[in-house]
């Protein structure tokens, strides 16, 4: 029966770390999006201000750092409640 218990329990955790990952990807094509955005609005559109250029600009390099600080502090914790969950008594 625990064999089983793990089994289902190894199976969800992979789930889950996919689903982080697809978070992780999400985030990361946010970011190329207003990177995307930032240059075009710095390159093309050169009105003197160029301001929400360099705001979208700053705002893809917080969209990787929250995405990737995210991914990793998900992953450990899944893998700490995988193992604490799984583990022999």
């Amino acid at each position: 029966m625990k064999e089983v218990l793990a089994s289902s329990a190894s199976f969800s955790l992979q789930r889950t770390i996919l689903a982080n990952e697809r978070t992780l990807l999400a985030y990361v094509r946010t970011a190329f999006s207003s990177l995307l955005l930032a240059i075009v609005l710095l390159k093309f559109l050169d009105n003197g201000t160029n301001f929400y250029g360099f705001l979208f600009l700053i705002l893809s390099l917080v969209f990787i750092v929250i995405g990737v600080v995210y991914y990793f502090i998900r992953k450990k914790s899944l893998l700490a409640t995988f193992y604490f969950l799984t583990k022999k008594k």
